[in-house]
């Protein structure tokens, strides 16, 4: 499997539909790959964005079709087959008009991204499709599982995949064969790596999750135990003692603050606010909410990072914010991503942003360094205490 890289002039798109959309309208493709693909976008075009969509949904039918009728197809076959499709009749507008807004696509030929998500339908391949007696097809059988149930864990283990997969330098192993030796050798090797101690132990717990299962599916030795000398814990010691979390009275001298005189720091606080009040929204979620989210009072989106659907009932102070920021004609609740008619990528939004809290901190409650996650990380912890975080802040 490959993971192409196309750039686009304000943005990036992984995947083979960006790649072949990068070919046809900017340069020529550097590399073949495989009908196999799979990828991830960050930030799209904001400008025309259903225009693209259908080109994307396009692309995708004209790799399904080649891929299935020759088995193994190239970035420049798909990108020669797609341009003969955009300059003449598209025999697909059928296909993809009938769809409406899910489009289906199988996850093995090639997958979308965060931005793309709600376009997009993603068809997993079942789990039985994998040789459940083998390791890493076992962990594939697990991942389309995980996925068809629309659980991260999938993304947990398709990293433990890959590591596993160079550790086993791409051979495959039965499960019934994976031994405490085996475990320990793993160990060694991500140790070997240098990889940070929670990094080896975030591999190491997803393994024997994965050999738990296997041992209750019957796959392996019922008897068989994690071997004593392989520590999955984390050292804590040495971690970090930076804040994460705000009081109530810090976070209400946020609100107060008077910043109108700051530039743009009363909107960044204001949209912190937001994200407090709207039960520790992320800067991402924020950024890309819709007017469409937002039905009378209640908000609902799906998180970017989990994939997890989320509703919630706004109080005064969060629409009050809300109708401050209001823009006749942006798509956007937020004038972040789209402000006067100019998009802006949300890496930028994120530098811009983080740059304001870090001056909003020195300005109002100096020594701390202030970051966006503390809106969520101060929600969790003040409902955890109260569960009443609007009423006193």
């Amino acid at each position: 499997m490959f993971s192409i890289t196309a750039r686009f002039r304000k943005s990036r798109t992984e995947g083979v539909a960006g790649a072949v959309y990068y070919v046809i309208r900017e340069g020529s493709a550097e590399r073949n790959v495989t009908s196999v693909v799979r990828g991830a976008d960050e930030r799209v075009l904001l400008t025309a964005r259903r225009q693209i969509v259908c080109d994307l949904k396009s692309i995708y039918c004209v790799i399904e079709h080649l891929s299935e009728s020759r088995g193994q197809v190239t970035l420049d076959e798909v990108a020669d087959e797609s341009r003969r499709l955009f300059a003449g009749d598209n025999p697909y507008l059928d296909r993809i008009r009938s769809c409406g807004e899910h489009f289906p696509i199988k996850s093995d030929i090639a997958t979308v991204g965060r931005d793309f998500r709600d376009d997009f339908e993603p068809q997993a391949p079942r789990p039985e499709d994998s040789d459940r007696s083998l390791l890493l097809g076992y962990i594939d059988s697990l991942i389309a599982g995980y996925r068809l149930q629309g659980k991260g864990f999938a993304n947990t283990l398709r990293s433990l995949r890959l590591s596993l997969s160079g550790f086993l330098g791409g051979a495959e192993v039965h499960v019934s064969e994976v031994s405490p030796d085996l475990i320990m050798d793993y160990s060694r090797y991500l140790q070997g790596r240098r990889v940070a101690p929670s990094t080896v132990s975030f591999y190491l717990r997803g393994l024997r999750s994965v050999l738990n299962q296997a041992r209750e599916a019957g796959l392996t030795d019922l008897e068989f135990n994690w071997p004593a000398n392989v520590d999955i814990s984390v050292d804590h010691s040495q971690k970090s003692t930076r804040m994460k979390s705000l009081d109530a009275a810090m976070i209400r001298k946020i609100a107060d603050a008077d910043l109108s005189s700051e530039g743009n720091l009363a909107f960044v606080r204001d949209v912190f606010m937001f994200c407090f009040y709207a039960h520790g929204l992320e800067l991402v979620d924020v950024a890309n909410l819709r007017v469409e989210n937002l039905r009378g009072d209640v908000l609902s989106y799906r998180r970017r990072l989990k994939g997890k659907a989320v509703e919630v009932k706004l109080g005064e102070k969060a629409m009050a914010i809300v109708r401050r920021y209001a823009e006749a004609g942006n798509p956007y609740i937020f004038p972040m991503l789209q402000r006067k008619g100019k998009a802006y990528s949300f890496t930028y939004v994120r530098d811009e942003f983080s740059k304001a809290m870090k001056r909003i901190g020195h300005a109002v409650v100096s020594p701390v360094s202030l970051t966006f996650g503390m809106s969520r990380y101060s929600w969790l912890a003040i409902m955890a205490a109260s569960n009443v975080a609007e009423m006193i802040v």
